[in-house]
């Protein structure tokens, strides 16, 4: 999934290489960031990778980044198989249940413009929910 540019992150075997989100360190750097991190460390702090074990600390910001611009999962994602045949894109379809059968999902019932559809999968069910109603 991720392909972080940032050599130091990569090293501790946190992070991915090679997926389709960029990530890395922004470019911009607050004027304060530095003595901050300075007088963290006279304090005993140290500079951590907030997706490792250690959580106290002071931490480099990554951002999902890509030529400056945002890398979301559509554009990761979405974009480079938007026009394949076996892809249906259905924004602002609300999930109600996906379908399970002998514990693998089949197939999700959905509600799209005031109507309530079922359908299911020949392969597999992706669902993307985002950061409101999941």
């Amino acid at each position: 999934m991720e392909d972080n540019r940032d050599p130091e992150f990569v090293q501790n075997g946190y992070h991915g290489v090679g997926g389709p989100v960029t990530v890395h360190r922004p470019r911009y750097e607050a004027e304060f960031k530095r003595p901050l991190f300075r007088a963290a460390k006279q304090l005993g702090y140290e500079t951590v990778d907030s997706n490792d074990g250690q959580q106290t600390g002071f931490y480099d910001v990554q951002a999902t980044l890509r030529a400056g611009q945002r890398c979301s999962t559509a554009k990761a994602y979405l974009v480079p198989a938007e026009n394949r045949t076996n892809l249906d894109i259905l924004p602002n379809a609300m999930v109600r249940k996906v379908i399970i059968k002998n514990r693998r999902a089949i197939g999700v019932q959905f509600d799209f413009q005031g109507n309530t559809y079922e359908v299911k999968a020949k392969r597999e069910v992706i669902m993307s929910a985002g950061t409101t109603n999941t």
